[in-house]
């Protein structure tokens, strides 16, 4: 059976004539071409308004003289006007034509015989006029909306690399304190409560990085089901027993490369925000699929382009969002929640995760009925060597005799991990920044063995001084360390047998780790 089209609605035309006959010249105008408008005729600025108040037009064509008024007064009224306006007139001249342009009239048109019969020809290139317009200013929009995006993106990456150099000072210093006064109770409660206020400052900033898309990726091959599972135990005591917890996975694989602890935080992000959508208690769906698009899809991000992905979807119970809320909901720092319960960017980290991995996410809302994310990620077509987690289990040895150049504008941080390296046997050599780091290598380059630098420097960047050794010690391995990744270094330095990234802040421990694996790396490869 053919598929049957919706039948086109007319096109709705609001004229504003107090003349009887020149709205049935241009009813018959239109009828002499085979089309039929649906023409509503008011006779003054009163009647009109009267309309516009139980809706919009497509189009509304206006005399200039009214018993009650010019018809200008009708594009000047009501706010937000979403219809286009022609002035037909008998009377005016080129300045009264300007005036109406000037107001925000497409056309202003001089009634005759030969208008009247050129009406529909008018009217189309008016509404073709508008469509452009409204075009351009919805591209002006997105563009404007792009930029404010941009700058809070770089704001907020700049925020979380100073504040993470004061969170690995505060946290490094409290392992310091906990080993050097061992089992003393009142020491461990205190360390018990800034660990606590530790570890909320680094999520907030994890969050704050996660939205900008300024977290280093570093995405191992996983089963979307085998990862839903592995966080779904975190989940519940997240959520409370009050909120009930469904799995729905299908049985396929669903195959995806995912960064496992940037996964964990956009799916507890997008399931507490279900959770708070429920008071008093609700039910929580988390499903899997595979999904296969065949033309783009229009998602929060834009269009998805067609191909074959993986599908996560969080369902919730709850009362739903409204469209003006649906419209703000991935806006940084937004929230309904009451004050001290919400940042504003759980959301917004969320997107920015899923978008970082070559996805997008697609919203349903219905008020009193619940709300619906759809996350599509790209289906995995080959392996990802799985690298060894930061700060891993490894209890093995992590000293060294290894002569190490540290390069760090921050005073604290160099001083903090010149400490940290020299404690475990390490000669350590510092660097204010990547321009002295250079002058270093190129003094003493045959005795270093690790470069272990930040990222955003004056002067010269850590990525700088690795390209420049490039040409000079290509067999130097560099291990990154920053709050705050900008693109280069993920599309350029990270390669994984050359250069780690360790993310502000760390533990001793785990630097210590990762120097380490780096060092015997370099060892077997030269062997």
């Amino acid at each position: 059976m053919p598929r049957l089209s919706r039948p086109q609605q007319p096109l709705r035309i609001l004229l504003v004539d107090d003349d009887a006959a020149h709205a049935e010249l241009i009813r018959r105008s239109f009828e002499s071409r085979g089309q039929f408008p649906d023409i509503t005729v008011a006779r003054s600025v009163t009647a009109a308004m009267e309309r516009l108040s139980h809706g919009s037009p497509d189009l509304l064509i206006t005399d200039w003289r009214l018993p009650d008024g010019e018809g200008l007064e009708l594009l000047r009224r009501p706010e937000g006007r979403t219809f286009p306006v022609i002035v037909m007139t008998g009377c005016g001249d080129r300045r009264t034509g300007v005036r109406a342009m000037r107001a925000g009239a497409l056309d202003y048109v001089i009634k005759s015989a030969a208008a009247f019969e050129a009406i529909p020809h008018i009217v189309q290139r008016a509404l073709s006029e508008w469509s452009l317009r409204e075009e351009r200013a919805r591209l002006e929009e997105e563009l404007r909306a792009a930029q404010r995006m941009e700058a809070i993106s770089g704001l907020a990456g700049g925020i979380a690399h100073d504040f993470n150099n004061l969170l690995t000072i505060i946290g490094t210093h409290l392992e310091l304190i906990q080993m050097a006064v061992p089992d003393n109770p009142d020491v461990e409660e205190s360390a018990a409560e800034i660990l606590k206020a530790y570890e909320s400052a680094a999520a907030l900033t994890r969050q704050m990085l996660a939205f900008g898309g300024k977290q280093v990726i570093e995405p191992t091959l996983q089963d979307l089901n085998d990862a839903v599972r592995n966080v779904s135990a975190m989940l519940a005591r997240v959520i409370g027993e009050e909120y009930e917890l469904e799995l729905v996975l299908t049985e396929r694989p669903c195959p995806v490369e995912l960064e496992p602890a940037s996964f964990e935080q956009m799916v507890i992000n997008l399931v507490v925000n279900a959770r708070d959508a429920m008071a008093g208690g609700g039910k929580i769906t988390l499903s899997t699929a595979s999904a296969s698009i065949d033309e783009p899809l229009a998602c929060v991000g834009g269009s998805l382009h067609p191909g074959e992905y993986v599908r996560l979807t969080v369902r919730d119970t709850g009362h739903g969002m409204s469209p003006e809320i649906q419209q703000r909901m991935f806006d940084p720092f937004f929230t309904t929640k009451p004050r001290g319960r919400g940042t504003g960017l759980g959301l917004p980290s969320a997107l920015g995760v899923i978008r970082q991995s070559g996805g997008d996410v697609l919203v349903e809302s219905v008020v009193d009925r619940g709300t619906t994310f759809t996350v599509f990620l790209p289906l995995a077509r080959r392996p990802v060597e799985a690298p060894r987690s930061i700060g891993s289990t490894n209890q093995g040895p992590v000293n060294g005799t290894e002569t190490i150049l540290v390069a760090e504008d921050d005073a604290s941080i160099r001083r903090l991990v010149e400490r940290m390296l020299t404690s475990q046997g390490y000669t350590v050599l510092t660097a204010v920044d990547g321009a002295e780091a250079i002058e270093i290598l190129e003094e003493r380059g045959d005795e270093i063995d690790l470069l272990v630098t930040d990222v955003v420097m004056p002067k010269v960047s850590g990525p700088e001084v690795v390209e420049w050794l490039g040409g000079v010690r290509p067999d130097l391995r560099a291990l990154f360390m920053s709050g705050y990744v900008d693109d280069r270094l993920q599309t350029q330095c990270l390669d994984p047998r050359k250069a780690r990234y360790l993310a502000k802040p760390f533990t001793s421990r785990a630097l210590c780790e990762m120097v380490r694996e780096l060092l015997d790396a370099e060892t077997v490869a030269a062997g």
